[in-house]
């Protein structure tokens, strides 16, 4: 993954998400699916089976990743990547917790999973509580848990303006957070994540 105005080894529109060596043009929500991608051919190498779970409820400025799972569906699926709408932020948070339970399954059918919840403001003010039972449990042995909290801060689709620094850092949420604004900061984030270095994400 590189900077756009970079030639891309492109063929396809797939080919930004299959290929793993050379160039590909990128947006931020894109981006975030490469890291499902990359992730689970990173864990395949080292020998694990496991899956990515990614649950919220639609709503800008996150809104676009909602289309971008289902238009992807298909192909997310060959790299065990599930997507799955909550009804509201508060219930997707909670079923996240679930899928760091895998260790205590009796016969899992997978070493771990990558859950991902995605939300706006307020639905972090309402998922307050699932959210820092989720943080208390912990993730599996092979888990991780990405949260992705979109910002508004001048209120252009909330009653009013949202930050989520404070609300992270009262949960106890790990860090290090980081504000992504372009599709350059998602991919150098997608890095960070990949390499296996815990962020909450706004």
């Amino acid at each position: 993954m590189t900077p756009s105005n970079q030639n891309s080894d492109m063929q396809t529109l797939d080919d930004r998400y299959l290929i793993e060596n050379g160039r590909v043009y990128l947006n931020g929500t894109q981006a975030l699916l490469r890291l499902m991608v990359d992730r689970n051919r990173r864990d395949k190498a080292n020998g694990l089976n496991t899956a990515s779970y990614i649950t919220g409820y639609p709503g800008s400025p996150l809104g676009g990743i909602t289309n971008v799972l289902e238009q992807t569906k298909t192909l997310l699926a060959k790299f065990n990547v599930r997507h799955q709408q909550a009804q509201n932020e508060e219930i997707g948070a909670a079923v996240l917790m679930g899928t760091q339970m895998v260790d205590e399954h009796p016969e899992p059918n997978v070493d771990g999973v990558i859950g991902f919840w995605y939300g706006k403001g307020p639905g972090v003010d309402r998922s307050t509580d699932a959210l820092r039972h989720g943080n208390s449990a912990g993730t599996s042995r092979n888990g991780a848990v990405v949260i992705l909290s979109g910002e508004d801060h001048e209120a252009k689709s909330s009653s009013l303006p949202y930050g989520q620094e404070f609300a992270f850092e009262h949960m106890g949420i790990p860090g290090p957070s980081t504000d992504a604004r372009t599709g350059d900061d998602v991919i150098e984030w997608v890095i960070v994540v990949v390499s296996g270095t815990v962020v909450a994400g706004g």
